[in-house]
């Protein structure tokens, strides 16, 4: 498991924790858990900003009681909404900086993690691309072990 900086650090927007780099230190990956209604907070990435502002348009319409999660990566910034019967172990997750348990309730809450080598990696050491052919597109990348993973659907 990756050293977090700092391990399930309580924020004002909820749950956090950021993953380093195994290789170089930098940050790898970032993971935010918000409470149902609360605001998305936009930070200084560009898309972090557009997933902040959707979220002002969606919480209008979102079920009570939704909880969001909010994945950096370095390729973007993505937000899901989480089921019910994961918010336990997500929270877990989170306040444990456990990447490896992220990735194993489902690996877009940790695409900077390879399950395979049980580290984390930036975007400077994944050897990764976009994708799309006729019915999909995304992100998939080797990490430096030259473990394939898809990273983002």
């Amino acid at each position: 498991m990756a050293e977090a900086n700092p391990p399930g650090l309580q924020t004002e927007n909820g749950l956090e924790a950021s993953f380093r780099c195994s290789l170089c230190g930098e940050e790898a990956g970032r993971v935010r858990l918000y409470a149902p209604g609360e605001a998305i907070a936009a930070g200084d990435r560009p898309g972090s900003k557009a997933v902040a502002e959707l979220d002002r348009v969606v919480r209008r319409i979102r079920p009570a009681g939704q909880v969001s999660i909010v994945v950096e990566t370095f390729y973007g910034v993505e937000s899901h909404s989480v089921f019910p019967d994961r918010i336990e172990s997500l929270s877990k997750a989170i306040r444990a900086a456990d990447a490896a348990a992220l990735y194993g309730i489902t690996y877009a809450y940790a695409p900077f993690h390879c399950p395979d080598c049980g580290a984390d990696y930036c975007g400077s050491h994944w050897s990764w691309e976009r994708f799309e052919d006729e019915f999909h597109s995304g992100v998939s990348g080797q990490c430096p072990r030259g473990h394939f993973h898809v990273l983002m659907y």
